[in-house]
C-alpha cells in the first residue's frame, strides 16, 4: 500500500544518491591519477623531492579511492572494472613511472629521463576509467527512471489513500452529524451567549449520561466560572478605581504641602535676607498655613525681642557715650 510505496521511494532514493556519490568517486579516481602524473612530471624537471612525495603520496589515494569504490559499489561488474584500472595504474608506476624515479637518482641520466615524458601516458587508466564512467552514467540513469517510477506510483497510491480516507471522513460526519448535530449546535449556541457576557442562558442537555451530557457539564461549569470572573473583574475594578482615589487623594496632598513650604521657606529666606542687611523691622507678613502659622509667629516675635534688645543696647550705648 502506501506504506511499501514510500519505503520503496525512500530506498530508490538512497540508491540513487550512493550512485551520485560513487560517480564522484569515479572522478576523483581518475584526478588523482591525473595528480600523481602531474607529480612525476615536475620530479623530473625539477628533480626537486617534493614533488616525489607528491607523486608518493597521489599514489596512495588513488588506491584509497579505488578500495573505497570497491567496497560501496553493489555491481560486481564494476569492482571488476576497478581492479582492472587499479592493475593498469600498477603496471604504468611499474613500467613507466618508477623507471623514470630510477633514472632520476643519476645525474647521467636525468636527460633520458626527461627525454621519457612525453611517453610516460596514462592511455590505458584512461579507457578503463572511461568504461567505468560509462557504467556508472548508465546506472545513475537507470536508478533515477526508477526513482521516478516509483514516486509515481507513490503519488498515485497518496491520491488513492486520500480519496478514501476523503469518502470515509464524509460517511463519519454524516453519521456524527445525525447523532449529535443538534445538541451541539444549541450548545454552541449558548456558548456564545455567554462569550456575549448572557451569563443567564440556560446550558441545554445538562444531565445526559452520554458524550453529549459531559460536553453540556463542562459548558455549565464554564458557565459558573465566567460568572465568578465577571464578580471578580468587578470587584477588582471597583478596588483599583478605590486605589486610584486614594492615590490621587495624597499626591495633591503632597503637592499641597510642597508648595505651603515653598511659601514658608521663601518668606523667611526674605526676612532673613533683610535681617542680614542690618534691617531689624524686617518681619515675616505673608499668609501661612495653619500648621506654619506658630513658625511665622515665633519668628516675628524673636525679631521684636531681638529689636527691642538692640535698642536698649544703643540707648545704652547713648547714655554711656
Amino acid at each position: 500500500g502506501l506504506l511499501y510505496s514510500l519505503e520503496t521511494l525512500d530506498s530508490s532514493a538512497i540508491k540513487n544518491a550512493r550512485s551520485y556519490e560513487n560517480s564522484e568517486l569515479v572522478d576523483a579516481m581518475l584526478a588523482s591519477a591525473i595528480e600523481q602524473q602531474n607529480a612525476l612530471r615536475a620530479y623530473v624537471l625539477t628533480a626537486d623531492d617534493e614533488h616525489k612525495d607528491n607523486y608518493a603520496k597521489r599514489g596512495m589515494e588513488t588506491d584509497q579511492q579505488i578500495a573505497e569504490f570497491q567496497a560501496r559499489t553493489s555491481l560486481p561488474e564494476q569492482r571488476e572494472r576497478a581492479t582492472l584500472l587499479k592493475a593498469a595504474l600498477e603496471e604504468w608506476r611499474t613500467k613507466q613511472a618508477e623507471p623514470q624515479i630510477a633514472m632520476m637518482a643519476d645525474p647521467l641520466t636525468h636527460a633520458e629521463a626527461r627525454s621519457m615524458t612525453g611517453r610516460v601516458r596514462l592511455t590505458k587508466v584512461r579507457a578503463i576509467h572511461s568504461e567505468l564512467e560509462t557504467a556508472q552514467e548508465q546506472l545513475i540513469a537507470e536508478r533515477a527512471a526508477e526513482q521516478r517510477r516509483v514516486a509515481r506510483q507513490a503519488e498515485l497510491a497518496l491520491a488513492l489513500g486520500s480519496f478514501l480516507a476523503l469518502a470515509c471522513a464524509i460517511g463519519m460526519g454524516v453519521l456524527l452529524s445525525r447523532m449529535i448535530a443538534r445538541p451541539v449546535t444549541a450548545m454552541t449556541q449558548a456558548m456564545n451567549r455567554l462569550a456575549e457576557g448572557d451569563e443567564a442562558v440556560a446550558v441545554p442537555a445538562v444531565g445526559r449520561g452520554d458524550e453529549i451530557g459531559q460536553m453540556a457539564q463542562a459548558v455549565l461549569t464554564f458557565k459558573e466560572a465566567a460568572v465568578q470572573k465577571r464578580r471578580a473583574e468587578v470587584e477588582a475594578a471597583e478596588q483599583r478605581r478605590n486605589a486610584e482615589t486614594e492615590r490621587r487623594r495624597n499626591e495633591e496632598a503632597q503637592a499641597q504641602t510642597a508648595r505651603d513650604q515653598a511659601v514658608v521657606v521663601q518668606a523667611l529666606e526674605h526676612a532673613l535676607s533683610q535681617l542680614s542687611r542690618g534691617d531689624l523691622t524686617a518681619r515675616v507678613a505673608q499668609a501661612f498655613t495653619p500648621e506654619y502659622e506658630q513658625l511665622k509667629r515665633d519668628f516675628n516675635a524673636a525679631m521684636d525681642t531681638l529689636q527691642r534688645t538692640m535698642s536698649v543696647v544703643v540707648g545704652n550705648t547713648g547714655a554711656i557715650g
